[in-house]
């Protein structure tokens, strides 16, 4: 899964339109939204974490598809005793 297929299926899951996602980028077009999806521009570093924000994700959930999944040393050495 690319990065840009990947921020469309967050942003359909969240109903977000590419015009609302564009706004809250500062793109004065939502065509750029579309370009980013489908591999046709590149986001800009630093626009990463506002991407995350307006999506309501984490930076890593933008990149990776599974969450990572927190343990507690007991339930690790629980875990690693089974």
């Amino acid at each position: 899964m690319t990065f840009g297929s990947r921020v469309r299926d967050i942003r359909k899951q969240k109903n977000i339109t590419q015009e609302k996602l564009a706004k809250k980028l500062d793109f004065s077009h939502a065509s750029a939204i579309s370009f980013i999806e489908n591999g046709k521009r590149r986001l800009d570093a630093e626009k990463i974490p506002a991407l995350a924000d307006a999506l309501g994700v984490s930076i890593g959930e933008l990149f990776f598809t599974q969450k990572v999944v927190k343990m507690t040393t007991g339930e690790l050495e629980e875990k690693e005793n089974d």
